[in-house]
This record gives C-alpha cells, structure tokens and sequence, in this order.
C-alpha cells in the first residue's frame, strides 16, 4: 500500500468511496455546518500528519477501534470500506474487532464484524475489493524472551 498520498486520497482512504460519504457530503452542503467542518478538517488534518510515531494504518486501525468501542456504525463503516478500498487485508481489520470484542465486549465486537462481512461482500459485488479474505494472518514469531519479532522494542 502507498500511504504518502495527498489530502483527497487520504480522505478517501480513511473515509471511504463516495457511496459511503454520501452523509457526510449532504452535511457539508449546509451553511449550518461550514464552522464544523471547518475546524474539524484543520484538527483532522493535525492529527493525521504526525507521523513521528504512529504510521497512517496503525492509526486508521486504532480509528476503527474506538468506532466500533464507541458504537459509531456509520463512521466505522464508512472507515471500512476506505481501508479495504485502499488495500488493507480484511483479516486485519477482522483482528481489531476480535480485540475490541475481548476488551470492550463482544456486542461491540460481534456488531463490528458484521459490518465488516458486509463491507467485503458489497465491495466483492463492485468489483472494488483489493484483498479476498484468506483467514487468520501468520502469528510472528516470538524471540526467546517472547516478544513478536515485529514488536517494538521495550523501553526500560
């Protein structure tokens, strides 16, 4: 995946295509909503270009993980449907719910699944899917002490 994109890419990444947006897209029309957006977008924007420590699909993830915590159907789902878009592995996303379910609770979890399976079947229908889902991805493997060989390095 490419992740050194511009603002529209990157909006249609995380947001997803143009069906999904259709909410936010009529909202925007309104001059109601100009001061929102307006401050919203520069504070998105902020977000979204510190790099330093999390790259653009970790915190796309931790995004889909406070959604689904927080019970945000129609921005998880429009997030979804960017990521797979984009080209993220459905198995992936499917791992951030296992882990929202263990720890937030499994209707948070199981709702947030279901709106994935959706996801990847409308998309297979469009022909717009990027990756089939395969199944569980590999574990990495752990060193002697345990650690993933991906994991981070711990700080004393």
């Amino acid at each position: 995946m490419q992740f050194d994109v511009d603002v529209d890419e990157l909006r249609t990444w995380v947001f997803g295509d143009e069906e999904s947006r259709k909410r936010f897209t009529a909202r925007r029309k309104s001059p109601l909503s100009v001061p929102h957006a307006d401050i919203m977008t520069a504070a998105n924007t902020k977000f979204w270009d510190r790099d330093e420590v999390l790259d653009l699909p970790t915190k796309a993830l931790v995004n889909l993980a406070i959604m689904s915590a927080i019970n945000r159907p129609h921005e998880l789902e429009t997030r979804v449907r960017g990521l797979l878009r984009g080209g993220m592995r459905p198995e992936i996303i499917a791992e951030v719910f296992l882990q929202t379910a263990f720890y937030v609770g499994n209707p948070a979890g199981v709702e947030a699944l279901i709106m994935l399976v959706n996801a990847v079947d409308d998309l297979r229908e469009l022909g717009t899917l990027v990756h089939e889902p395969t199944g569980p991805l590999p574990v990495p493997r752990a060193d002697s002490a345990g650690v993933p060989a991906s994991a981070p390095a711990r700080g004393n």
